[in-house]
Formats: C-alpha cells, structure tokens, sequence
C-alpha cells in the first residue's frame, strides 16, 4: 500500500485490514484521498514550473556567458592582433604544412611582401635562413623544419635571412612551435634585422683591432733606445718609418720652424712605398698664410679632403695634386711648452675621414718626437759639459798649484797631480775621505769643523775667497806651511768648495835666510864705522847708512 494512502487510513483509525465502519468514514476516506491527489498535482504543477523557470534562466545564463567569452575572445583576439601588428620584430605564423598564415607589417618590411602575397605560400618558397658558419647556404633546413616539426625551438643571434628576390641581411631570429594536444600545429617565426648592430660590432671590432696596433706601435718605439740615444736624425726615422706603417699612409714628414715660424724645414720625410727617407723642403708662411695661421693656434688639421679644406688648399697646385695626396693630418709638436714643428700624415688616394683614435694616436707620436728633440738637447749639453769638463780637467792637472775639491760634508771629491806631490797621497787614495783627517793638522780640525758649519748655516766665512798663510799636514806627518785659497759654489741645494795649495816651503827658507843676512849685514856695518849708501834705480830711492 501507498505510503500516502497508509498515512490517511491511519489519521481516520483504519488500517488495511479494517473496513470503514460507515458511510461518514467513507466519505472522509474518499476525501483526504482526494485532496492527496489535489495536492500532489499541485505539487507536480509547481515542480514543472520551477523547472521550467530553471530551465529558461539557465538558458539565459548561458547565452550571457556564451556572449561574454566571445567578447572577451574577440577583444584578447583583437589585442593580440594589434601586438602582432605593432611590434617591432618581424614575425610569420605558418601551419602544419609550412604554409604562410600571418605576416606582421615589420616582416612585410623586411620582406619587400605584402600580407596578400605571401598568405598561403610556403615558407621557404618565400625566405631562406642560415646560421652560424653555413651563412653562404640559401637554406631553410630540412634539419630546420625537423627540429621545429618535433616541438624544439630553434635561436640563433647570427642568422642571415635571403629573400626570394635574392636580398640578403643578418638576423636573429627564433623559430618556436604551435603545439595542440601534443600535435605539431604550426610554428611561429620571429626576426629582427641586426645589420646596424653588426655594423657597430665591426666598428668596434676594427677599433680594437687599431687600437692594439697603435698600442704596440707606441710600445715598441718607447722601448726603442734610439729615441732616448739623442741621435736626432735616426731617432726621426724611425718615428716616421713606425707612424706610416701603422696609420698606413703613404708618407708621414717631421717639420720645424725657425725661430720666428717664418719657415718650416723637414727634417725627415719616409715614403712607405719606395721605403725612403729625404729631407730639406722648406715651406715659406708668406706662401701659405692659412696653412701657417691654422698651424700657429696649436690645433689639430685633419683636412678629410686636403684640396678643398680652407687650411691645406692652399698646397693644391704644388703639392698635393702632383703627390696625389687627398687627405692630410698635421699635428702640432711641442716642445718646453712651445709650438717648435709640426708631424703630417698624407694620405694619397681620395678623401679620408681621420678617426678619433687616429689624430690621438698622433698626439702620442708627436710626444714621442718631444722626447727625441729633450733627448738630442740632453746629449748636446752632456758633450758640451764633457767638452768643458775635459778642458777643466786639463787645467786643473797641468796647474801649478795643488787644486783640492770637497762637498759639503768635508769629503774630498777632487785631487789634481800638483796636490799629489805636495801632501804624498794619490788622488784614488784621497778621493772618498774626509779632507781634515788627512791635511789638517791636528791643531786646527776643531777650527776647520766650526767653520765648515757656520759657512752652511749661515753663508759666513771669514777665510773664504782670500789668501792666506797656514799650516798643513803631509802624508809622512811633518807640518809645511801652505798658501791656501777657497772658493765655494754653490749646486742646486749643496755647496762644494775648491782649494788652491801652494807649497811655500822654500819661499819661507828663501824669506828667513833673506831676513838672516840683512841682519848681519847690518851688523857688520855698525860695527866696521864705514858709511854706506846705496841707490834703487827703479824706485829712484837713496838709502844712507847712519855712518855716512
């Protein structure tokens, strides 16, 4: 029985094996079961309704979202698109079969395509790729389509791109996959054309390749020893000869002026193709007044094209049209802070830009040249001090007096052949010691000491620059009297003194033996009585005894 029918039954005191005891339960069964049957159609009725509401807003729900998402797809669908349109790589999506589905307006660029012409072609019927060392091969792989067929990427950043029409241009490029339910769908490529970096890089390739031989150029002069001998003519040569070779032009000169830059005479001239080198052309300012004007402001000329730059036309007609020179790059040498010449490159062919690193490393050389003229002035006044140091020295030892050089300290630092002789010790036995140990007597060391220090501290001494009597001290220790002279001279921040020594030995004899007989000659003439006169014909003097 019904669970329903079960629940009526049991609220009139029925059950199913009892019988409604009257009419009145009758009619009461009847009609509970009615209103169950009432009451479950309109429960059927409801449950359709909401149903169908459910239905119909679900449905509603779902067209709303439906809409959405294809907004939203059309509005990602239609940014991707402007992406694809905008960036600034080139970019082609091709399918399964390599055939051409999107070319952004960058790849029609690259190119020379439009979208239309391409769309629906194959790739490679389109471009070739290489990479790496195979950049002469107008390729685009089998092993290309084959490792983009199995899902792997291929980069490179030295790829070079061949149009049909036979263009050819260095890329880097990726080419990348679509891959749909672990299928292949299609690839995407995308390209950049890197000619301007590859530019740069071989510029600054080249740079440094320039660079290095400037440095080495200049490394190998430095070490050269001609530049520092002072040989002024090889030291040239060889500035020249190295300045050719690594700028490579064809002639490189080195010129000076006079004293009043009225004239320029070059003093070496090397040709690197007949390797030769000449000299003795002379340039006149009054000929060429811009060229000089330019020359006499210290700055750089680098004249590009040597026949129509305002500073070096003026050489058209003399100079450069018959040499075939088309470029020129002068620089200023200077030397004790003055302007004294000028280094010139020429360059013979057409016009020639001069790089930066160029006219530097001619500043380098034009210092390098610097150097030589200090050098060639340096061994000049080194033979010119040996010259006056030779005839010194010859002075010196050939003087008839003792000639005793000492320093500041009291050291002697100069012993002549005469002083030799006159104290017993040799000049490489004296030279390094100090002077009062060895010629001062013992008496005077004290003395000499406080009036070596005074004179250095003060500048006062009482018995330089004057002769004077003493007493010195030989080699065997005896005691002799001297006349002595000392001159001190002063060198950047020392003094060194230099003494002159004359053995007065035998004058002192000479002069006490004189004074010995005049005495007993006077004697002898008191005690004769006898008058004595006696005439000085040179001084027109009479001298009269007291006798007479």
């Amino acid at each position: 029985m019904h669970p329903l029918l079960t629940r009526q039954l049991k609220r009139l005191g029925l059950d199913a094996a009892t019988v409604p005891p009257s009419l009145d339960t009758w009619q009461q069964l009847l009609t509970r079961i009615n209103q169950s049957y009432v009451e479950s159609d309109q429960g059927h009725e409801l449950l359709e309704r909401s149903i169908a509401l459910s239905s119909t807003e679900m449905q509603a729900l779902n067209d709303q979202l439906r809409r959405t998402s294809e907004s939203r797809l059309t509005e990602e669908r239609d940014k991707l698109h402007t992406v694809l349109r905008s960036i600034g790589d080139g970019l082609c999506v091709v399918d399964q079969n390599w055939n051409i589905l999107l070319l952004n307006p960058e790849g029609q660029r690259l190119w020379a395509r439009t979208e239309a012409e391409v769309v629906g072609r194959p790739l490679h019927a389109i471009i070739s790729l290489s990479s790496g060392t195979n950049l002469t091969e107008p390729i685009f792989t089998q092993i290309l389509l084959e490792e983009t067929a199995q899902g792997d990427t291929f980069r490179t950043d030295d790829g070079l791109l061949t149009t049909a029409a036979g263009h050819s241009f260095p890329v880097s490029y990726v080419l990348a996959p679509i891959v749909r339910e672990n299928r292949v769908a299609g690839a995407v490529l995308v390209f950049r054309d890197i000619t301007d970096r590859k530019h740069t890089e071989d510029i600054r390739y080249h740079t440094e390749k320039m660079l290095r031989r400037h440095q080495a150029a200049l490394l190998d002069l430095t070490r050269n020893t001609v530049l520092q001998s002072g040989l002024l003519e090889q030291a040239l040569n060889e500035i020249t000869r190295t300045t050719a070779a690594t700028l490579g032009v064809s002639r490189t000169s080195i010129w000076f002026l006079n004293e009043d830059h009225s004239v320029l005479r070059c003093n070496d001239l090397y040709e690197l193709s007949p390797d030769r080198h000449s000299s003795g052309t002379e340039l006149q300012a009054m000929a060429f007044p811009n060229y000089f004007r330019e020359l006499r402001s210290h700055r750089i000329i680098d004249a590009t094209d040597a026949r129509t730059d305002p500073r070096t036309s003026e050489f058209s007609d003399s100079y450069l049209i018959p040499h075939g020179i088309g470029a020129m790059l002068d620089i200023p040498i200077r030397f004790q802070g003055k302007l004294v010449g000028v280094l010139c490159h020429e360059h013979i062919g057409p016009p020639r830009a001069w790089m930066l690193e160029e006219q530097q490393f001619g500043h380098a050389i034009a210092s390098l040249v610097s150097l030589a003229l200090e050098a060639a002035e340096r061994l000049h006044a080194e033979r010119a001090l040996r010259k006056s140091e030779g005839r010194t020295r010859l002075v010196i030892d050939t003087a008839i007096s003792g000639v005793i050089g000492m320093d500041d300290k009291g050291v002697i630092i100069d012993w002549n052949a005469q002083a030799e002789q006159i104290f017993g010790w040799k000049r490489h036995e004296a030279i390094g010691r100090a002077m009062v140990d060895i010629i001062i007597p013992s008496v005077y060391r004290e003395a000499h000491q406080r009036g070596l220090e005074r004179f250095l501290k003060t500048g006062d001494g009482p018995v330089l620059n004057k002769r004077i009597e003493i007493t010195a001290l030989r080699r065997d220790g005896t005691e002799f009297p001297i006349e002595l002279a000392i001159t001190p001279l002063r060198l950047e921040d020392a003094y060194t003194f230099t003494a002159f020594v004359v053995d007065i030995t035998e004058r002192k004899r000479a002069e006490e033996a004189l004074r010995t007989s005049e005495a007993r000659l006077k004697t002898t003439l008191r005690g004769s009585q006898i008058g004595v006169w006696d005439v000085d014909l040179r001084a027109t003097r009479v001298y009269y005894s007291a006798t007479w």
